[in-house]
């Protein structure tokens, strides 16, 4: 149930990015860089979820409330304008929008993490 919490945050995270997207042009990113501080990023770190999601600056332009959507899948979860940590990683699933990190203790194995995450397309890593 967690896992499906979760998915559910990453895909609304990427519907919200996508919207009022223009253009894909080169000097679009840039200028939405600039605009959204450079390399700016922002987390959504759940402990009860061994998981942590990381925004993106193109996410931190959308004007989507991050806090408020991190808190509503976990009450307990910490919003911050800061990367995720890195410490007790176990995997990543990345994309344009952001990635998410596991740690140790996560309750799916590495197997279906990464199944899950090329099956949406994304880039999984292990540390």
């Amino acid at each position: 149930m967690m896992r499906d919490a979760f998915v559910t945050l990453a895909v609304l995270t990427v519907v919200l990015t996508g919207c009022g997207k223009t253009s894909d042009k080169p000097a679009d990113k840039a200028d939405k860089a600039d605009k959204a501080g450079g390399d700016k990023v922002a987390s959504c770190l759940s402990d009860s979820q061994h998981s942590c999601r990381e925004y993106s600056a193109a996410n931190l332009e959308a004007g989507v409330d991050l806090k408020s959507l991190c808190t509503t899948v976990d009450k307990a979860a910490k919003y911050a304008e800061v990367a995720c940590p890195t410490a007790k990683v176990i995997a990543t699933c990345g994309g344009p929008e952001g990635k998410d990190l596991f740690y140790d203790g996560y309750p799916i194995g590495l197997a279906d993490i990464e199944k899950d995450c090329k099956a949406n397309g994304k880039t999984f890593g292990k540390p």
